[in-house]
């Protein structure tokens, strides 16, 4: 005769069994896989950072508006690489190179917008116009950077850490009367 009890016991500890090596499994490469939505994160890129930097400013006048310029500085980089945008303090901008240096680039962010491209209304078809928020590529601190770029056909992202503040820049105001 077959006891019903120790049936029960023996598929009872099968399922916990097999619910905690699922458990475990799935949780086995959470670390290991660094991808992000833009690529890759890269740890050894194809460019050696010398230094890199931000700068908060402020126009003079009030319709001038106000962000921050991120710099990095190139000791060496491979033959191919395009730069595509910075990700910093939840902003991104386009990175544009900086001809009078070698290897300097930089991002204008800018943080004054006040989105004004922004749709309200009662009938959803119309806001459905509304461009999206920024989608970092991963989760870093605010005082790094995550720097897109392009190498033989993979767009990779690397993190810039550590970035040093410098003193903010406001520009003078203008005065297009000549009033003094």
């Amino acid at each position: 005769k077959v006891n019903t009890a120790s049936i029960m016991n023996v598929l009872k500890t099968y399922s916990i069994l097999f619910g905690m090596s699922l458990l475990l499994f799935s949780f086995s490469n959470c670390g290991s896989s660094q991808s992000t939505s833009n690529g890759i994160q890269e740890n050894q890129p194809p460019f050696v950072v010398a230094n890199s930097y931000y700068q908060e400013w402020v126009a003079g006048v009030q319709e001038g508006g106000k962000g921050i310029k991120v710099y990095f500085e190139l000791e060496s980089v491979e033959p191919g690489v395009t730069f595509n945008t910075i990700y910093f303090r939840g902003n991104a901008a386009d990175i544009t190179y900086l001809p009078q240096s070698k290897f300097k680039f930089m991002a204008d962010i800018r943080t004054d917008t006040k989105r004004p491209d922004v749709i309200m209304d009662s009938d959803a078809a119309n806001e459905a116009a509304n461009k999206p928020p920024v989608k970092m590529p991963l989760e870093i601190p605010d005082t790094h950077a995550a720097l897109s770029y392009t190498y033989k056909g993979n767009t990779k992202v690397y993190v810039l850490k550590n970035i040093e503040e410098k003193e903010a820049i406001a520009y003078p105001s203008n005065n297009p009367k000549g009033d003094n």
